[in-house]
Formats: C-alpha cells, structure tokens, sequence
C-alpha cells in the first residue's frame, strides 16, 4: 500500500523525468529516425494517423476492460464478474482518491502515453530487433510481456490486459513503422480510462462506506 501510495503521488514527477531521460538517450545515439519518430508533412496523413489510431485506441480500451474482468474472476473467484469490474478493490480505490485528483491522472496519462510508448514499442523493439537480433515478432511479444509485469505495480490483475495490450500497440507500430501510431492510441486509451474514473468517483462517492464492492457496481476500468 505504501508503494501504491508513492507511486500516486510523485507519479507527475517520474513519468516526466523519465521521458525527458529518454529524449536524450534517443537524441545522444541519434535513434529517432530508428525508434519512429518520422516527419509528418501532409494533413491528410494526420487524419489518418487520428483515425486509425484512435480506432486502435478504443479496441484496445474494451479488450483492456474485458480482461480485466476476467482477470478479477480468476484472482478473486468469490467475487462475480458482475460485482467487480476494476483493477483494485474499493480500499484501494478509496486511497487512490486521497493521492490522485482527476485533473493529475488525465496529466499523467498524457505524460504516459508518450513515455510508454517510445520505452517499450519504440526503444525497446527496436533494441531487441537491431542490436540483439531477435525475430520482430518475438519481439513484439516480448516487449508487450514487459509492458504488462511493467504495470504490476497497479495489480497482478494488469498483467494479462496490458500484455495484451501491449501485443496490438506492437503490432500497429510494426505495421506503420511509425511511433505516432500507438502513442495516439495510447493516448486514446487512457482518455477512455480516465472517463471511467470520473464515473467510478461518481459512483463511489453513493458507497463510499462500503468496504466490500456493493450491487451498485463500481466502475474501475
């Protein structure tokens, strides 16, 4: 609980000094045309950066929330699918709002969204592929398996969501060769998550005295 506790609150902090960290890794050995980063010169090609991205995003938001559920069902069989549907318990929920506005977790998503993706799809494919010469597509899987321990620190429920995840940002990445791709998807991914939370404070807030997840159904992902 402390680590959880840290974590939320010096979220902004890390997630910032770790992609400025990055950005000059990447600007150091010059990697940016090799991690993605390609010129965008045609509005026609931001629309479909926008469109197919976003689509990616909002997949990847739903599989996210299945698994999560079924993820739920297996680390907590007594509970039904039907009475919890998030990443942590209420407890836990309850100290999430204590550490984290609204406002710092839509901020640390948008920080995320960049730094995540140039991390794993960008650097860490690129790495695994370039250097250590492991085939692309194992890889991918690879990387997206780090992706998902990566976010243990949420709940040992994450790790099959985000790995699964983590598997279609990869291959949208692969595909477009181009590191925009997942990061707006990502980035897409995370807004939907953040509406969520606002609903599940909404909710929250009627069962707030409650310690076991009520009938109401607590919106957490």
């Amino acid at each position: 609980m402390r680590k959880f506790k840290f974590f939320l609150k010096y979220n902004l902090i890390f997630f910032a000094g770790a992609l400025s960290i990055l950005f000059l890794f990447i600007q150091h050995f010059n990697l940016y045309f090799d991690v993605g980063f390609k010129k965008i010169e045609l509005l026609p090609e931001v629309f479909f950066i926008s469109i197919i991205s976003g689509s990616v995003g909002v997949l990847v938001y739903f599989v996210d929330r299945k698994l999560t559920k079924f993820s739920s069902s297996l680390v907590h069989p007594h509970l039904s699918s039907s009475r919890f549907r998030g990443m942590m318990d209420v407890l836990n929920f309850k100290d999430l709002l204590k550490n984290f506005s609204s406002f710092a977790f839509l901020f640390t998503s948008i920080v995320a969204s960049f730094y995540e993706e140039i991390l794993f799809r960008g650097l860490g494919i690129f790495l695994l592929f370039r250097y250590f010469h492991i085939n692309l597509v194992v890889s991918v899987i690879l990387i997206a398996l780090l992706f998902g321990i990566y976010h243990i620190f949420l709940s040992k429920m994450a790790i099959l969501p985000k790995f699964v995840a983590g598997l279609i940002l990869g291959y949208l990445y692969i595909i477009t060769d181009h590191i925009f791709y997942p990061i707006v998807a990502h980035l897409i991914w995370n807004v939907f998550i953040w509406k969520a939370w606002k609903n599940a404070y909404r909710n929250f807030l009627k069962v707030k005295n409650h310690v076991q997840v009520p009938e109401q159904k607590i919106w957490l992902w």
